[in-house]
């Protein structure tokens, strides 16, 4: 008994052995490459970049051509009744061109596109970290599941070494019928917890194939994460300004901004230079074809535009909507960077307060055992209880490590440094 518990206290310890193993940043990286959430959002920036360059047009000239051919056929009825009929083929072509030379609502706009194609990258960021945080978040439930799994096997065993035990017992009278009832209800139990954690496996079995597009092989537990600050000031000071969704709702604000100027451009004078050339064929008595050409000036005044005032008004309330849902996320930042920051610390503690009380219910488990087997001093129920104090203790070992580990994961995410570049991965 003290050998097997003693060989549980080792697998909780150490990580699984790195031959063949699968990494994290490994794991990491294949959802960084293959995962579709990443793809559809890259494909969006890509949509945004082309957005720009539309927005930038409104700068630059615009040339038409347009041509056509026909058949014309007309009748002429003079007073007196007779008909002339005028039968002929005519075709024409005109280009035209303009430049604008004033336009008060192309620089917004232009501002707007590219502060949407920021945020659109931010948006990139936003995803690519939560891809990251579900990834790494199944890796650590796969290997936490793992370990655990290991524990109750090795618990379901030993609670049926005792039922067999005290089964053989009772059956020569050495023990009584409670002693037997006692361990066979701690084997039920067992069993139930056995069931429930591979079912958990199976879970984060499910979400780390979601996620990576492959199935887990022999992991390992991540060590050698990126460092954090030494204080939770600095980490709130560059969760509030970094965090992508952060980044995302300043650059939104700043769209919504040049959006209603750009809308009160559309209220102002626009002026233009105008080009036309026109060739018309057209055969009649009077000639075969007519050329014309003219530039101009074009001025024009907008009097009365109910349509573009009310989107003024909108534009206006939007951008009050996204400064408040700036601010809102920064305050968020630093909410969730504290929270992330305390788990941090308390897994901390409770992983050396685990390996001390793990240490001590051994001691505990083995001297109860002892006096039980040979003395005689103690119940059953006794022998039981420690060994489920020593077995409670190592489940809450691996489950204290593996929230520590989250937790550094989701304050680096908080500071924008979950991405592949912050975790410097192998694209």
């Amino acid at each position: 008994m003290q050998c097997l518990f003693a060989a549980l206290i080792v697998l909780v310890q150490l990580p699984l052995s790195p031959a063949g193993a699968q990494t994290l940043r490994e794991a990491l990286a294949l959802a960084y490459r293959n995962h579709p959430a990443l793809a559809a959002q890259r494909a969006g920036v890509l949509a945004l970049e082309a957005d720009v360059d539309r927005a930038r047009a409104g700068w630059r000239p615009s040339v038409a051509m347009r041509t056509g051919t026909g058949h014309y056929e007309d009748t002429y009825r003079l007073r007196e009744g007779s008909a002339i009929k005028g039968n002929r083929n005519m075709s024409d072509v005109r280009l035209t061109a303009s430049q604008p030379l004033l336009n008060w609502s192309t620089g917004p706009t232009v501002d707007a596109a590219e502060a949407r194609l920021r945020q659109g990258r931010a948006d990139l960021r936003v995803v690519e970290q939560s891809v990251m945080l579900d990834l790494a978040n199944a890796y650590l439930n796969v290997l936490q599941y793992r370990k655990l799994l290991a524990l109750h096997d090795a618990n379901v065993r030993s609670l049926a070494r005792q039922v067999e035990y005290r089964g053989e017992h009772f059956a020569r009278s050495l023990g009584t019928r409670t002693e037997l009832a006692q361990a066979q209800a701690r084997h039920a139990g067992a069993l139930a917890q056995r069931d429930r954690v591979r079912a958990e496996l199976l879970s984060a079995d499910s979400a780390f194939l979601r996620h990576a597009g492959v199935a887990p092989a022999d992991l390992s537990f991540p060590e050698n994460l990126p460092p954090l600050p030494d204080s939770l000031d600095l980490i709130i000071a560059s969760a509030v300004d970094d965090r992508p969704s952060v980044r995302s709702a300043y650059h939104g604000a700043q769209a919504a901004q040049a959006d209603a100027e750009a809308a009160q451009g559309r209220l102002k004078p626009s002026v233009s230079l105008d080009a036309a050339a026109g060739w018309i064929h057209r055969p009649d008595q009077n000639g075969h074809s007519r050329r014309d050409a003219s530039v101009q000036l074009t001025l024009s005044i907008p009097l009365y535009q109910g349509a573009d005032r009310a989107q003024v008004r909108g534009d206006k309330e939007r951008a009050l909507q996204q400064q408040s849902q700036w601010r809102n996320l920064r305050l968020q930042a630093g909410y969730d960077a504290s929270t992330a920051w305390q788990t941090l610390l308390s897994s901390r503690a409770q992983v050396d307060a685990f390996s001390a009380a793990i240490k001590a219910n051994k001691v505990a488990y083995e001297g109860v055992d002892a006096e039980y087997a040979a003395l005689g001093e103690l119940t059953l129920i006794e022998v039981l209880n420690a060994q489920q104090e020593l077995f409670m203790s190592e489940v809450s070992l691996v489950q204290a490590r593996t929230e520590g580990a989250l937790a550094h994961l989701r304050l680096l995410a908080v500071q924008g440094r979950l991405t592949a570049e912050g975790m410097e991965l192998d694209r």
